[in-house]
């Protein structure tokens, strides 16, 4: 999951000219398209971060990858470009719980002589996303 949330910061970047043009935006628009994802993500991650250590972070994961899944559907059908700053938004409070909840699991997930093996991977991984 970590990956394709590196993966939907960055690469909407190569595809905002295509969407300027199939769904009529401004450029400042087009912009929009980018910080409604990132502004989110980055405003709540700590809060989503809170929520998994309140509620527990495997009760909590599938909850952010649902909204991720939803914002990214959305996004995929929108019919306007206000409809896909708005489906980027959600992608990005689904990043939010996403992200703190994936590292909060492998810590729990490996015991300490092997837990940086497995940051190790996951940040690879994102990686070969971005």
């Amino acid at each position: 999951m970590l990956g394709l949330v590196v993966l939907d910061e960055t690469v909407v970047g190569l595809a905002l000219p295509s969407m300027r043009s199939e769904l009529p935006m401004s450029l400042v628009a087009t912009h929009w398209v980018v910080n409604a994802y990132l502004l989110p993500f980055t405003c709540f991650v700590a809060a989503g971060g809170r929520q998994g250590g309140m509620l527990g972070q495997r009760a909590i994961f599938p909850v952010g990858a649902g909204l991720f899944l939803l914002g990214s559907l959305a996004a995929g059908a929108v019919p306007s470009g206000a409809w896909l700053i708005a489906a980027r938004g959600l992608e990005g409070i689904g990043a939010a719980i996403t992200f703190p909840a994936s590292f909060a699991i492998l810590t729990n997930a490996f015991p300490p002589e092997k837990r940086s093996a497995a940051f190790a991977m996951q940040t690879v991984i994102a990686a070969m996303f971005m």
